[in-house]
């Protein structure tokens, strides 16, 4: 173990590229592999992958992340904005923005935003189909980083840079997964290649003198905090409950393959092409099950290939006219459970993977 790092996890040979699909089986099956190495730095207390390398990512437009197709998901959004609309009054900046779905809820609201994003594929104007970098600040007095900070490789240069940018009287809106849900629910599915680091509701509130407002969204499953750039500094642990103790590469690996004894015989499916459900097909076909489809509402995945596994993405209505009563449908996030149990006439064998009492 390198000094000052605490090896968390191990796996090697994972998809690089969570939301790229693939024209093609070969081309799915043959996809960049990449290496987990969670560790957790004894001085900070932030988690990262030490195994990643940047070189092995390319966003364009054949990489899909775009949620907002989900009533469950626009609920969330339409929060997040409730809990900035006391911020809103100010140029904003999304960095990160996808294909534009929050920061256009933010401009009905009658805000000026502007976005920024490599794999943006629409015609506004005000969305620069790019990477961040310096000068893209644009004068923005709210920075919004919102699903996008986990994949920095040093978050602590970016929030410098902002705050110089600012001079340091912007404020920032940072959401990002939770990783205390994650290790808490044992929902080993959201560990990805993409995340360079995992963060917790306090690394975030560590970051930052002054922190106007934090919390967690979406069930739990995601956490944010509202900040002046100014005040940012590099966190530093202060006592031992921000060192803990984590399952390990055993039991991960032990969990996730238990996952193909509960697939049973005949045909399974994940309902949800997104990171998770990517991960399950990788897994499911490296414990020996491979899943048989996978079935997403967003038509830019539909008839194309996951990456690792080479499974095939149907479109819902292609999945009930090709499936019979009986298949299981792995559904890998619990806040959609009961969505997608109406959108399939709840005509098959359900289970709920994360939050086992919604299993059915």
């Amino acid at each position: 173990m390198t000094r000052g790092l605490r090896e968390l996890i191990r796996i090697d040979g994972v998809p690089v590229l969570q939301n790229r699909t693939y024209a093609n089986r070969a081309e799915a099956l043959g996809c960049t592999l990449g290496n987990l190495n969670l560790v957790q730095d004894l001085t900070t207390g932030l988690v990262s992958n030490n195994a990643y390398d940047a070189g092995l990512l390319t966003y364009d437009p054949a990489y899909q992340n775009e949620q907002a197709l989900s009533p469950s998901f626009i609920r969330h959004l339409n929060s997040a904005a409730d809990l900035l609309e006391p911020y809103l009054n100010r140029k904003i900046l999304e960095v990160g923005c996808g294909q534009g779905s929050f920061l256009n809820i933010l401009r009905r609201r009658g805000h000026t935003v502007t976005g920024i994003d490599p794999a943006y594929t629409g015609t506004d104007a005000d969305i620069l189909p790019v990477s961040f970098g310096p000068g893209l600040h644009s004068g923005a007095e709210l920075i919004v980083l919102r699903q996008v900070f986990e994949y920095f490789e040093h978050p602590f240069d970016l929030l410098r840079q902002l705050a110089v940018e600012s001079s340091g009287e912007g404020l920032i809106y940072i959401e990002t997964p939770n990783f205390d849900f994650l290790t808490g629910r044992h929902a080993w599915l959201n560990i990805f290649y993409e995340y360079v680091y995992y963060y917790r509701v306090d690394d975030l509130r560590r970051m930052f003198g002054e922190v106007l407002d934090s919390g967690y969204l979406f069930g739990r499953q995601y956490m944010y905090v509202i900040a002046r750039l100014g005040s940012f500094h590099p966190p530093l642990v202060t006592d031992r409950e921000n060192l803990w103790d984590f399952p390990g590469t055993q039991q991960f690996v032990s969990e996730l393959s238990a996952l193909a004894c509960r697939a049973g015989k005949e045909k399974a499916i994940v309902w949800g092409a997104g990171g998770r459900g990517t991960m399950l097909a990788h897994y499911m076909a490296r414990f020996g099950r491979p899943l048989d489809y996978a079935v997403d509402i967003n038509p830019e995945k539909q008839s194309r290939y996951l990456p690792g596994s080479g499974v095939l993405v149907l479109s819902p209505a292609e999945a009930l006219d090709r499936l019979v009563p009986g298949t299981t449908v792995f559904i890998t996030n619990p806040h959609y459970f009961d969505e997608i149990v109406a959108m399939s006439e709840n005509r098959f064998d359900y289970l709920g993977i994360g939050n086992s009492e919604l299993s059915s």
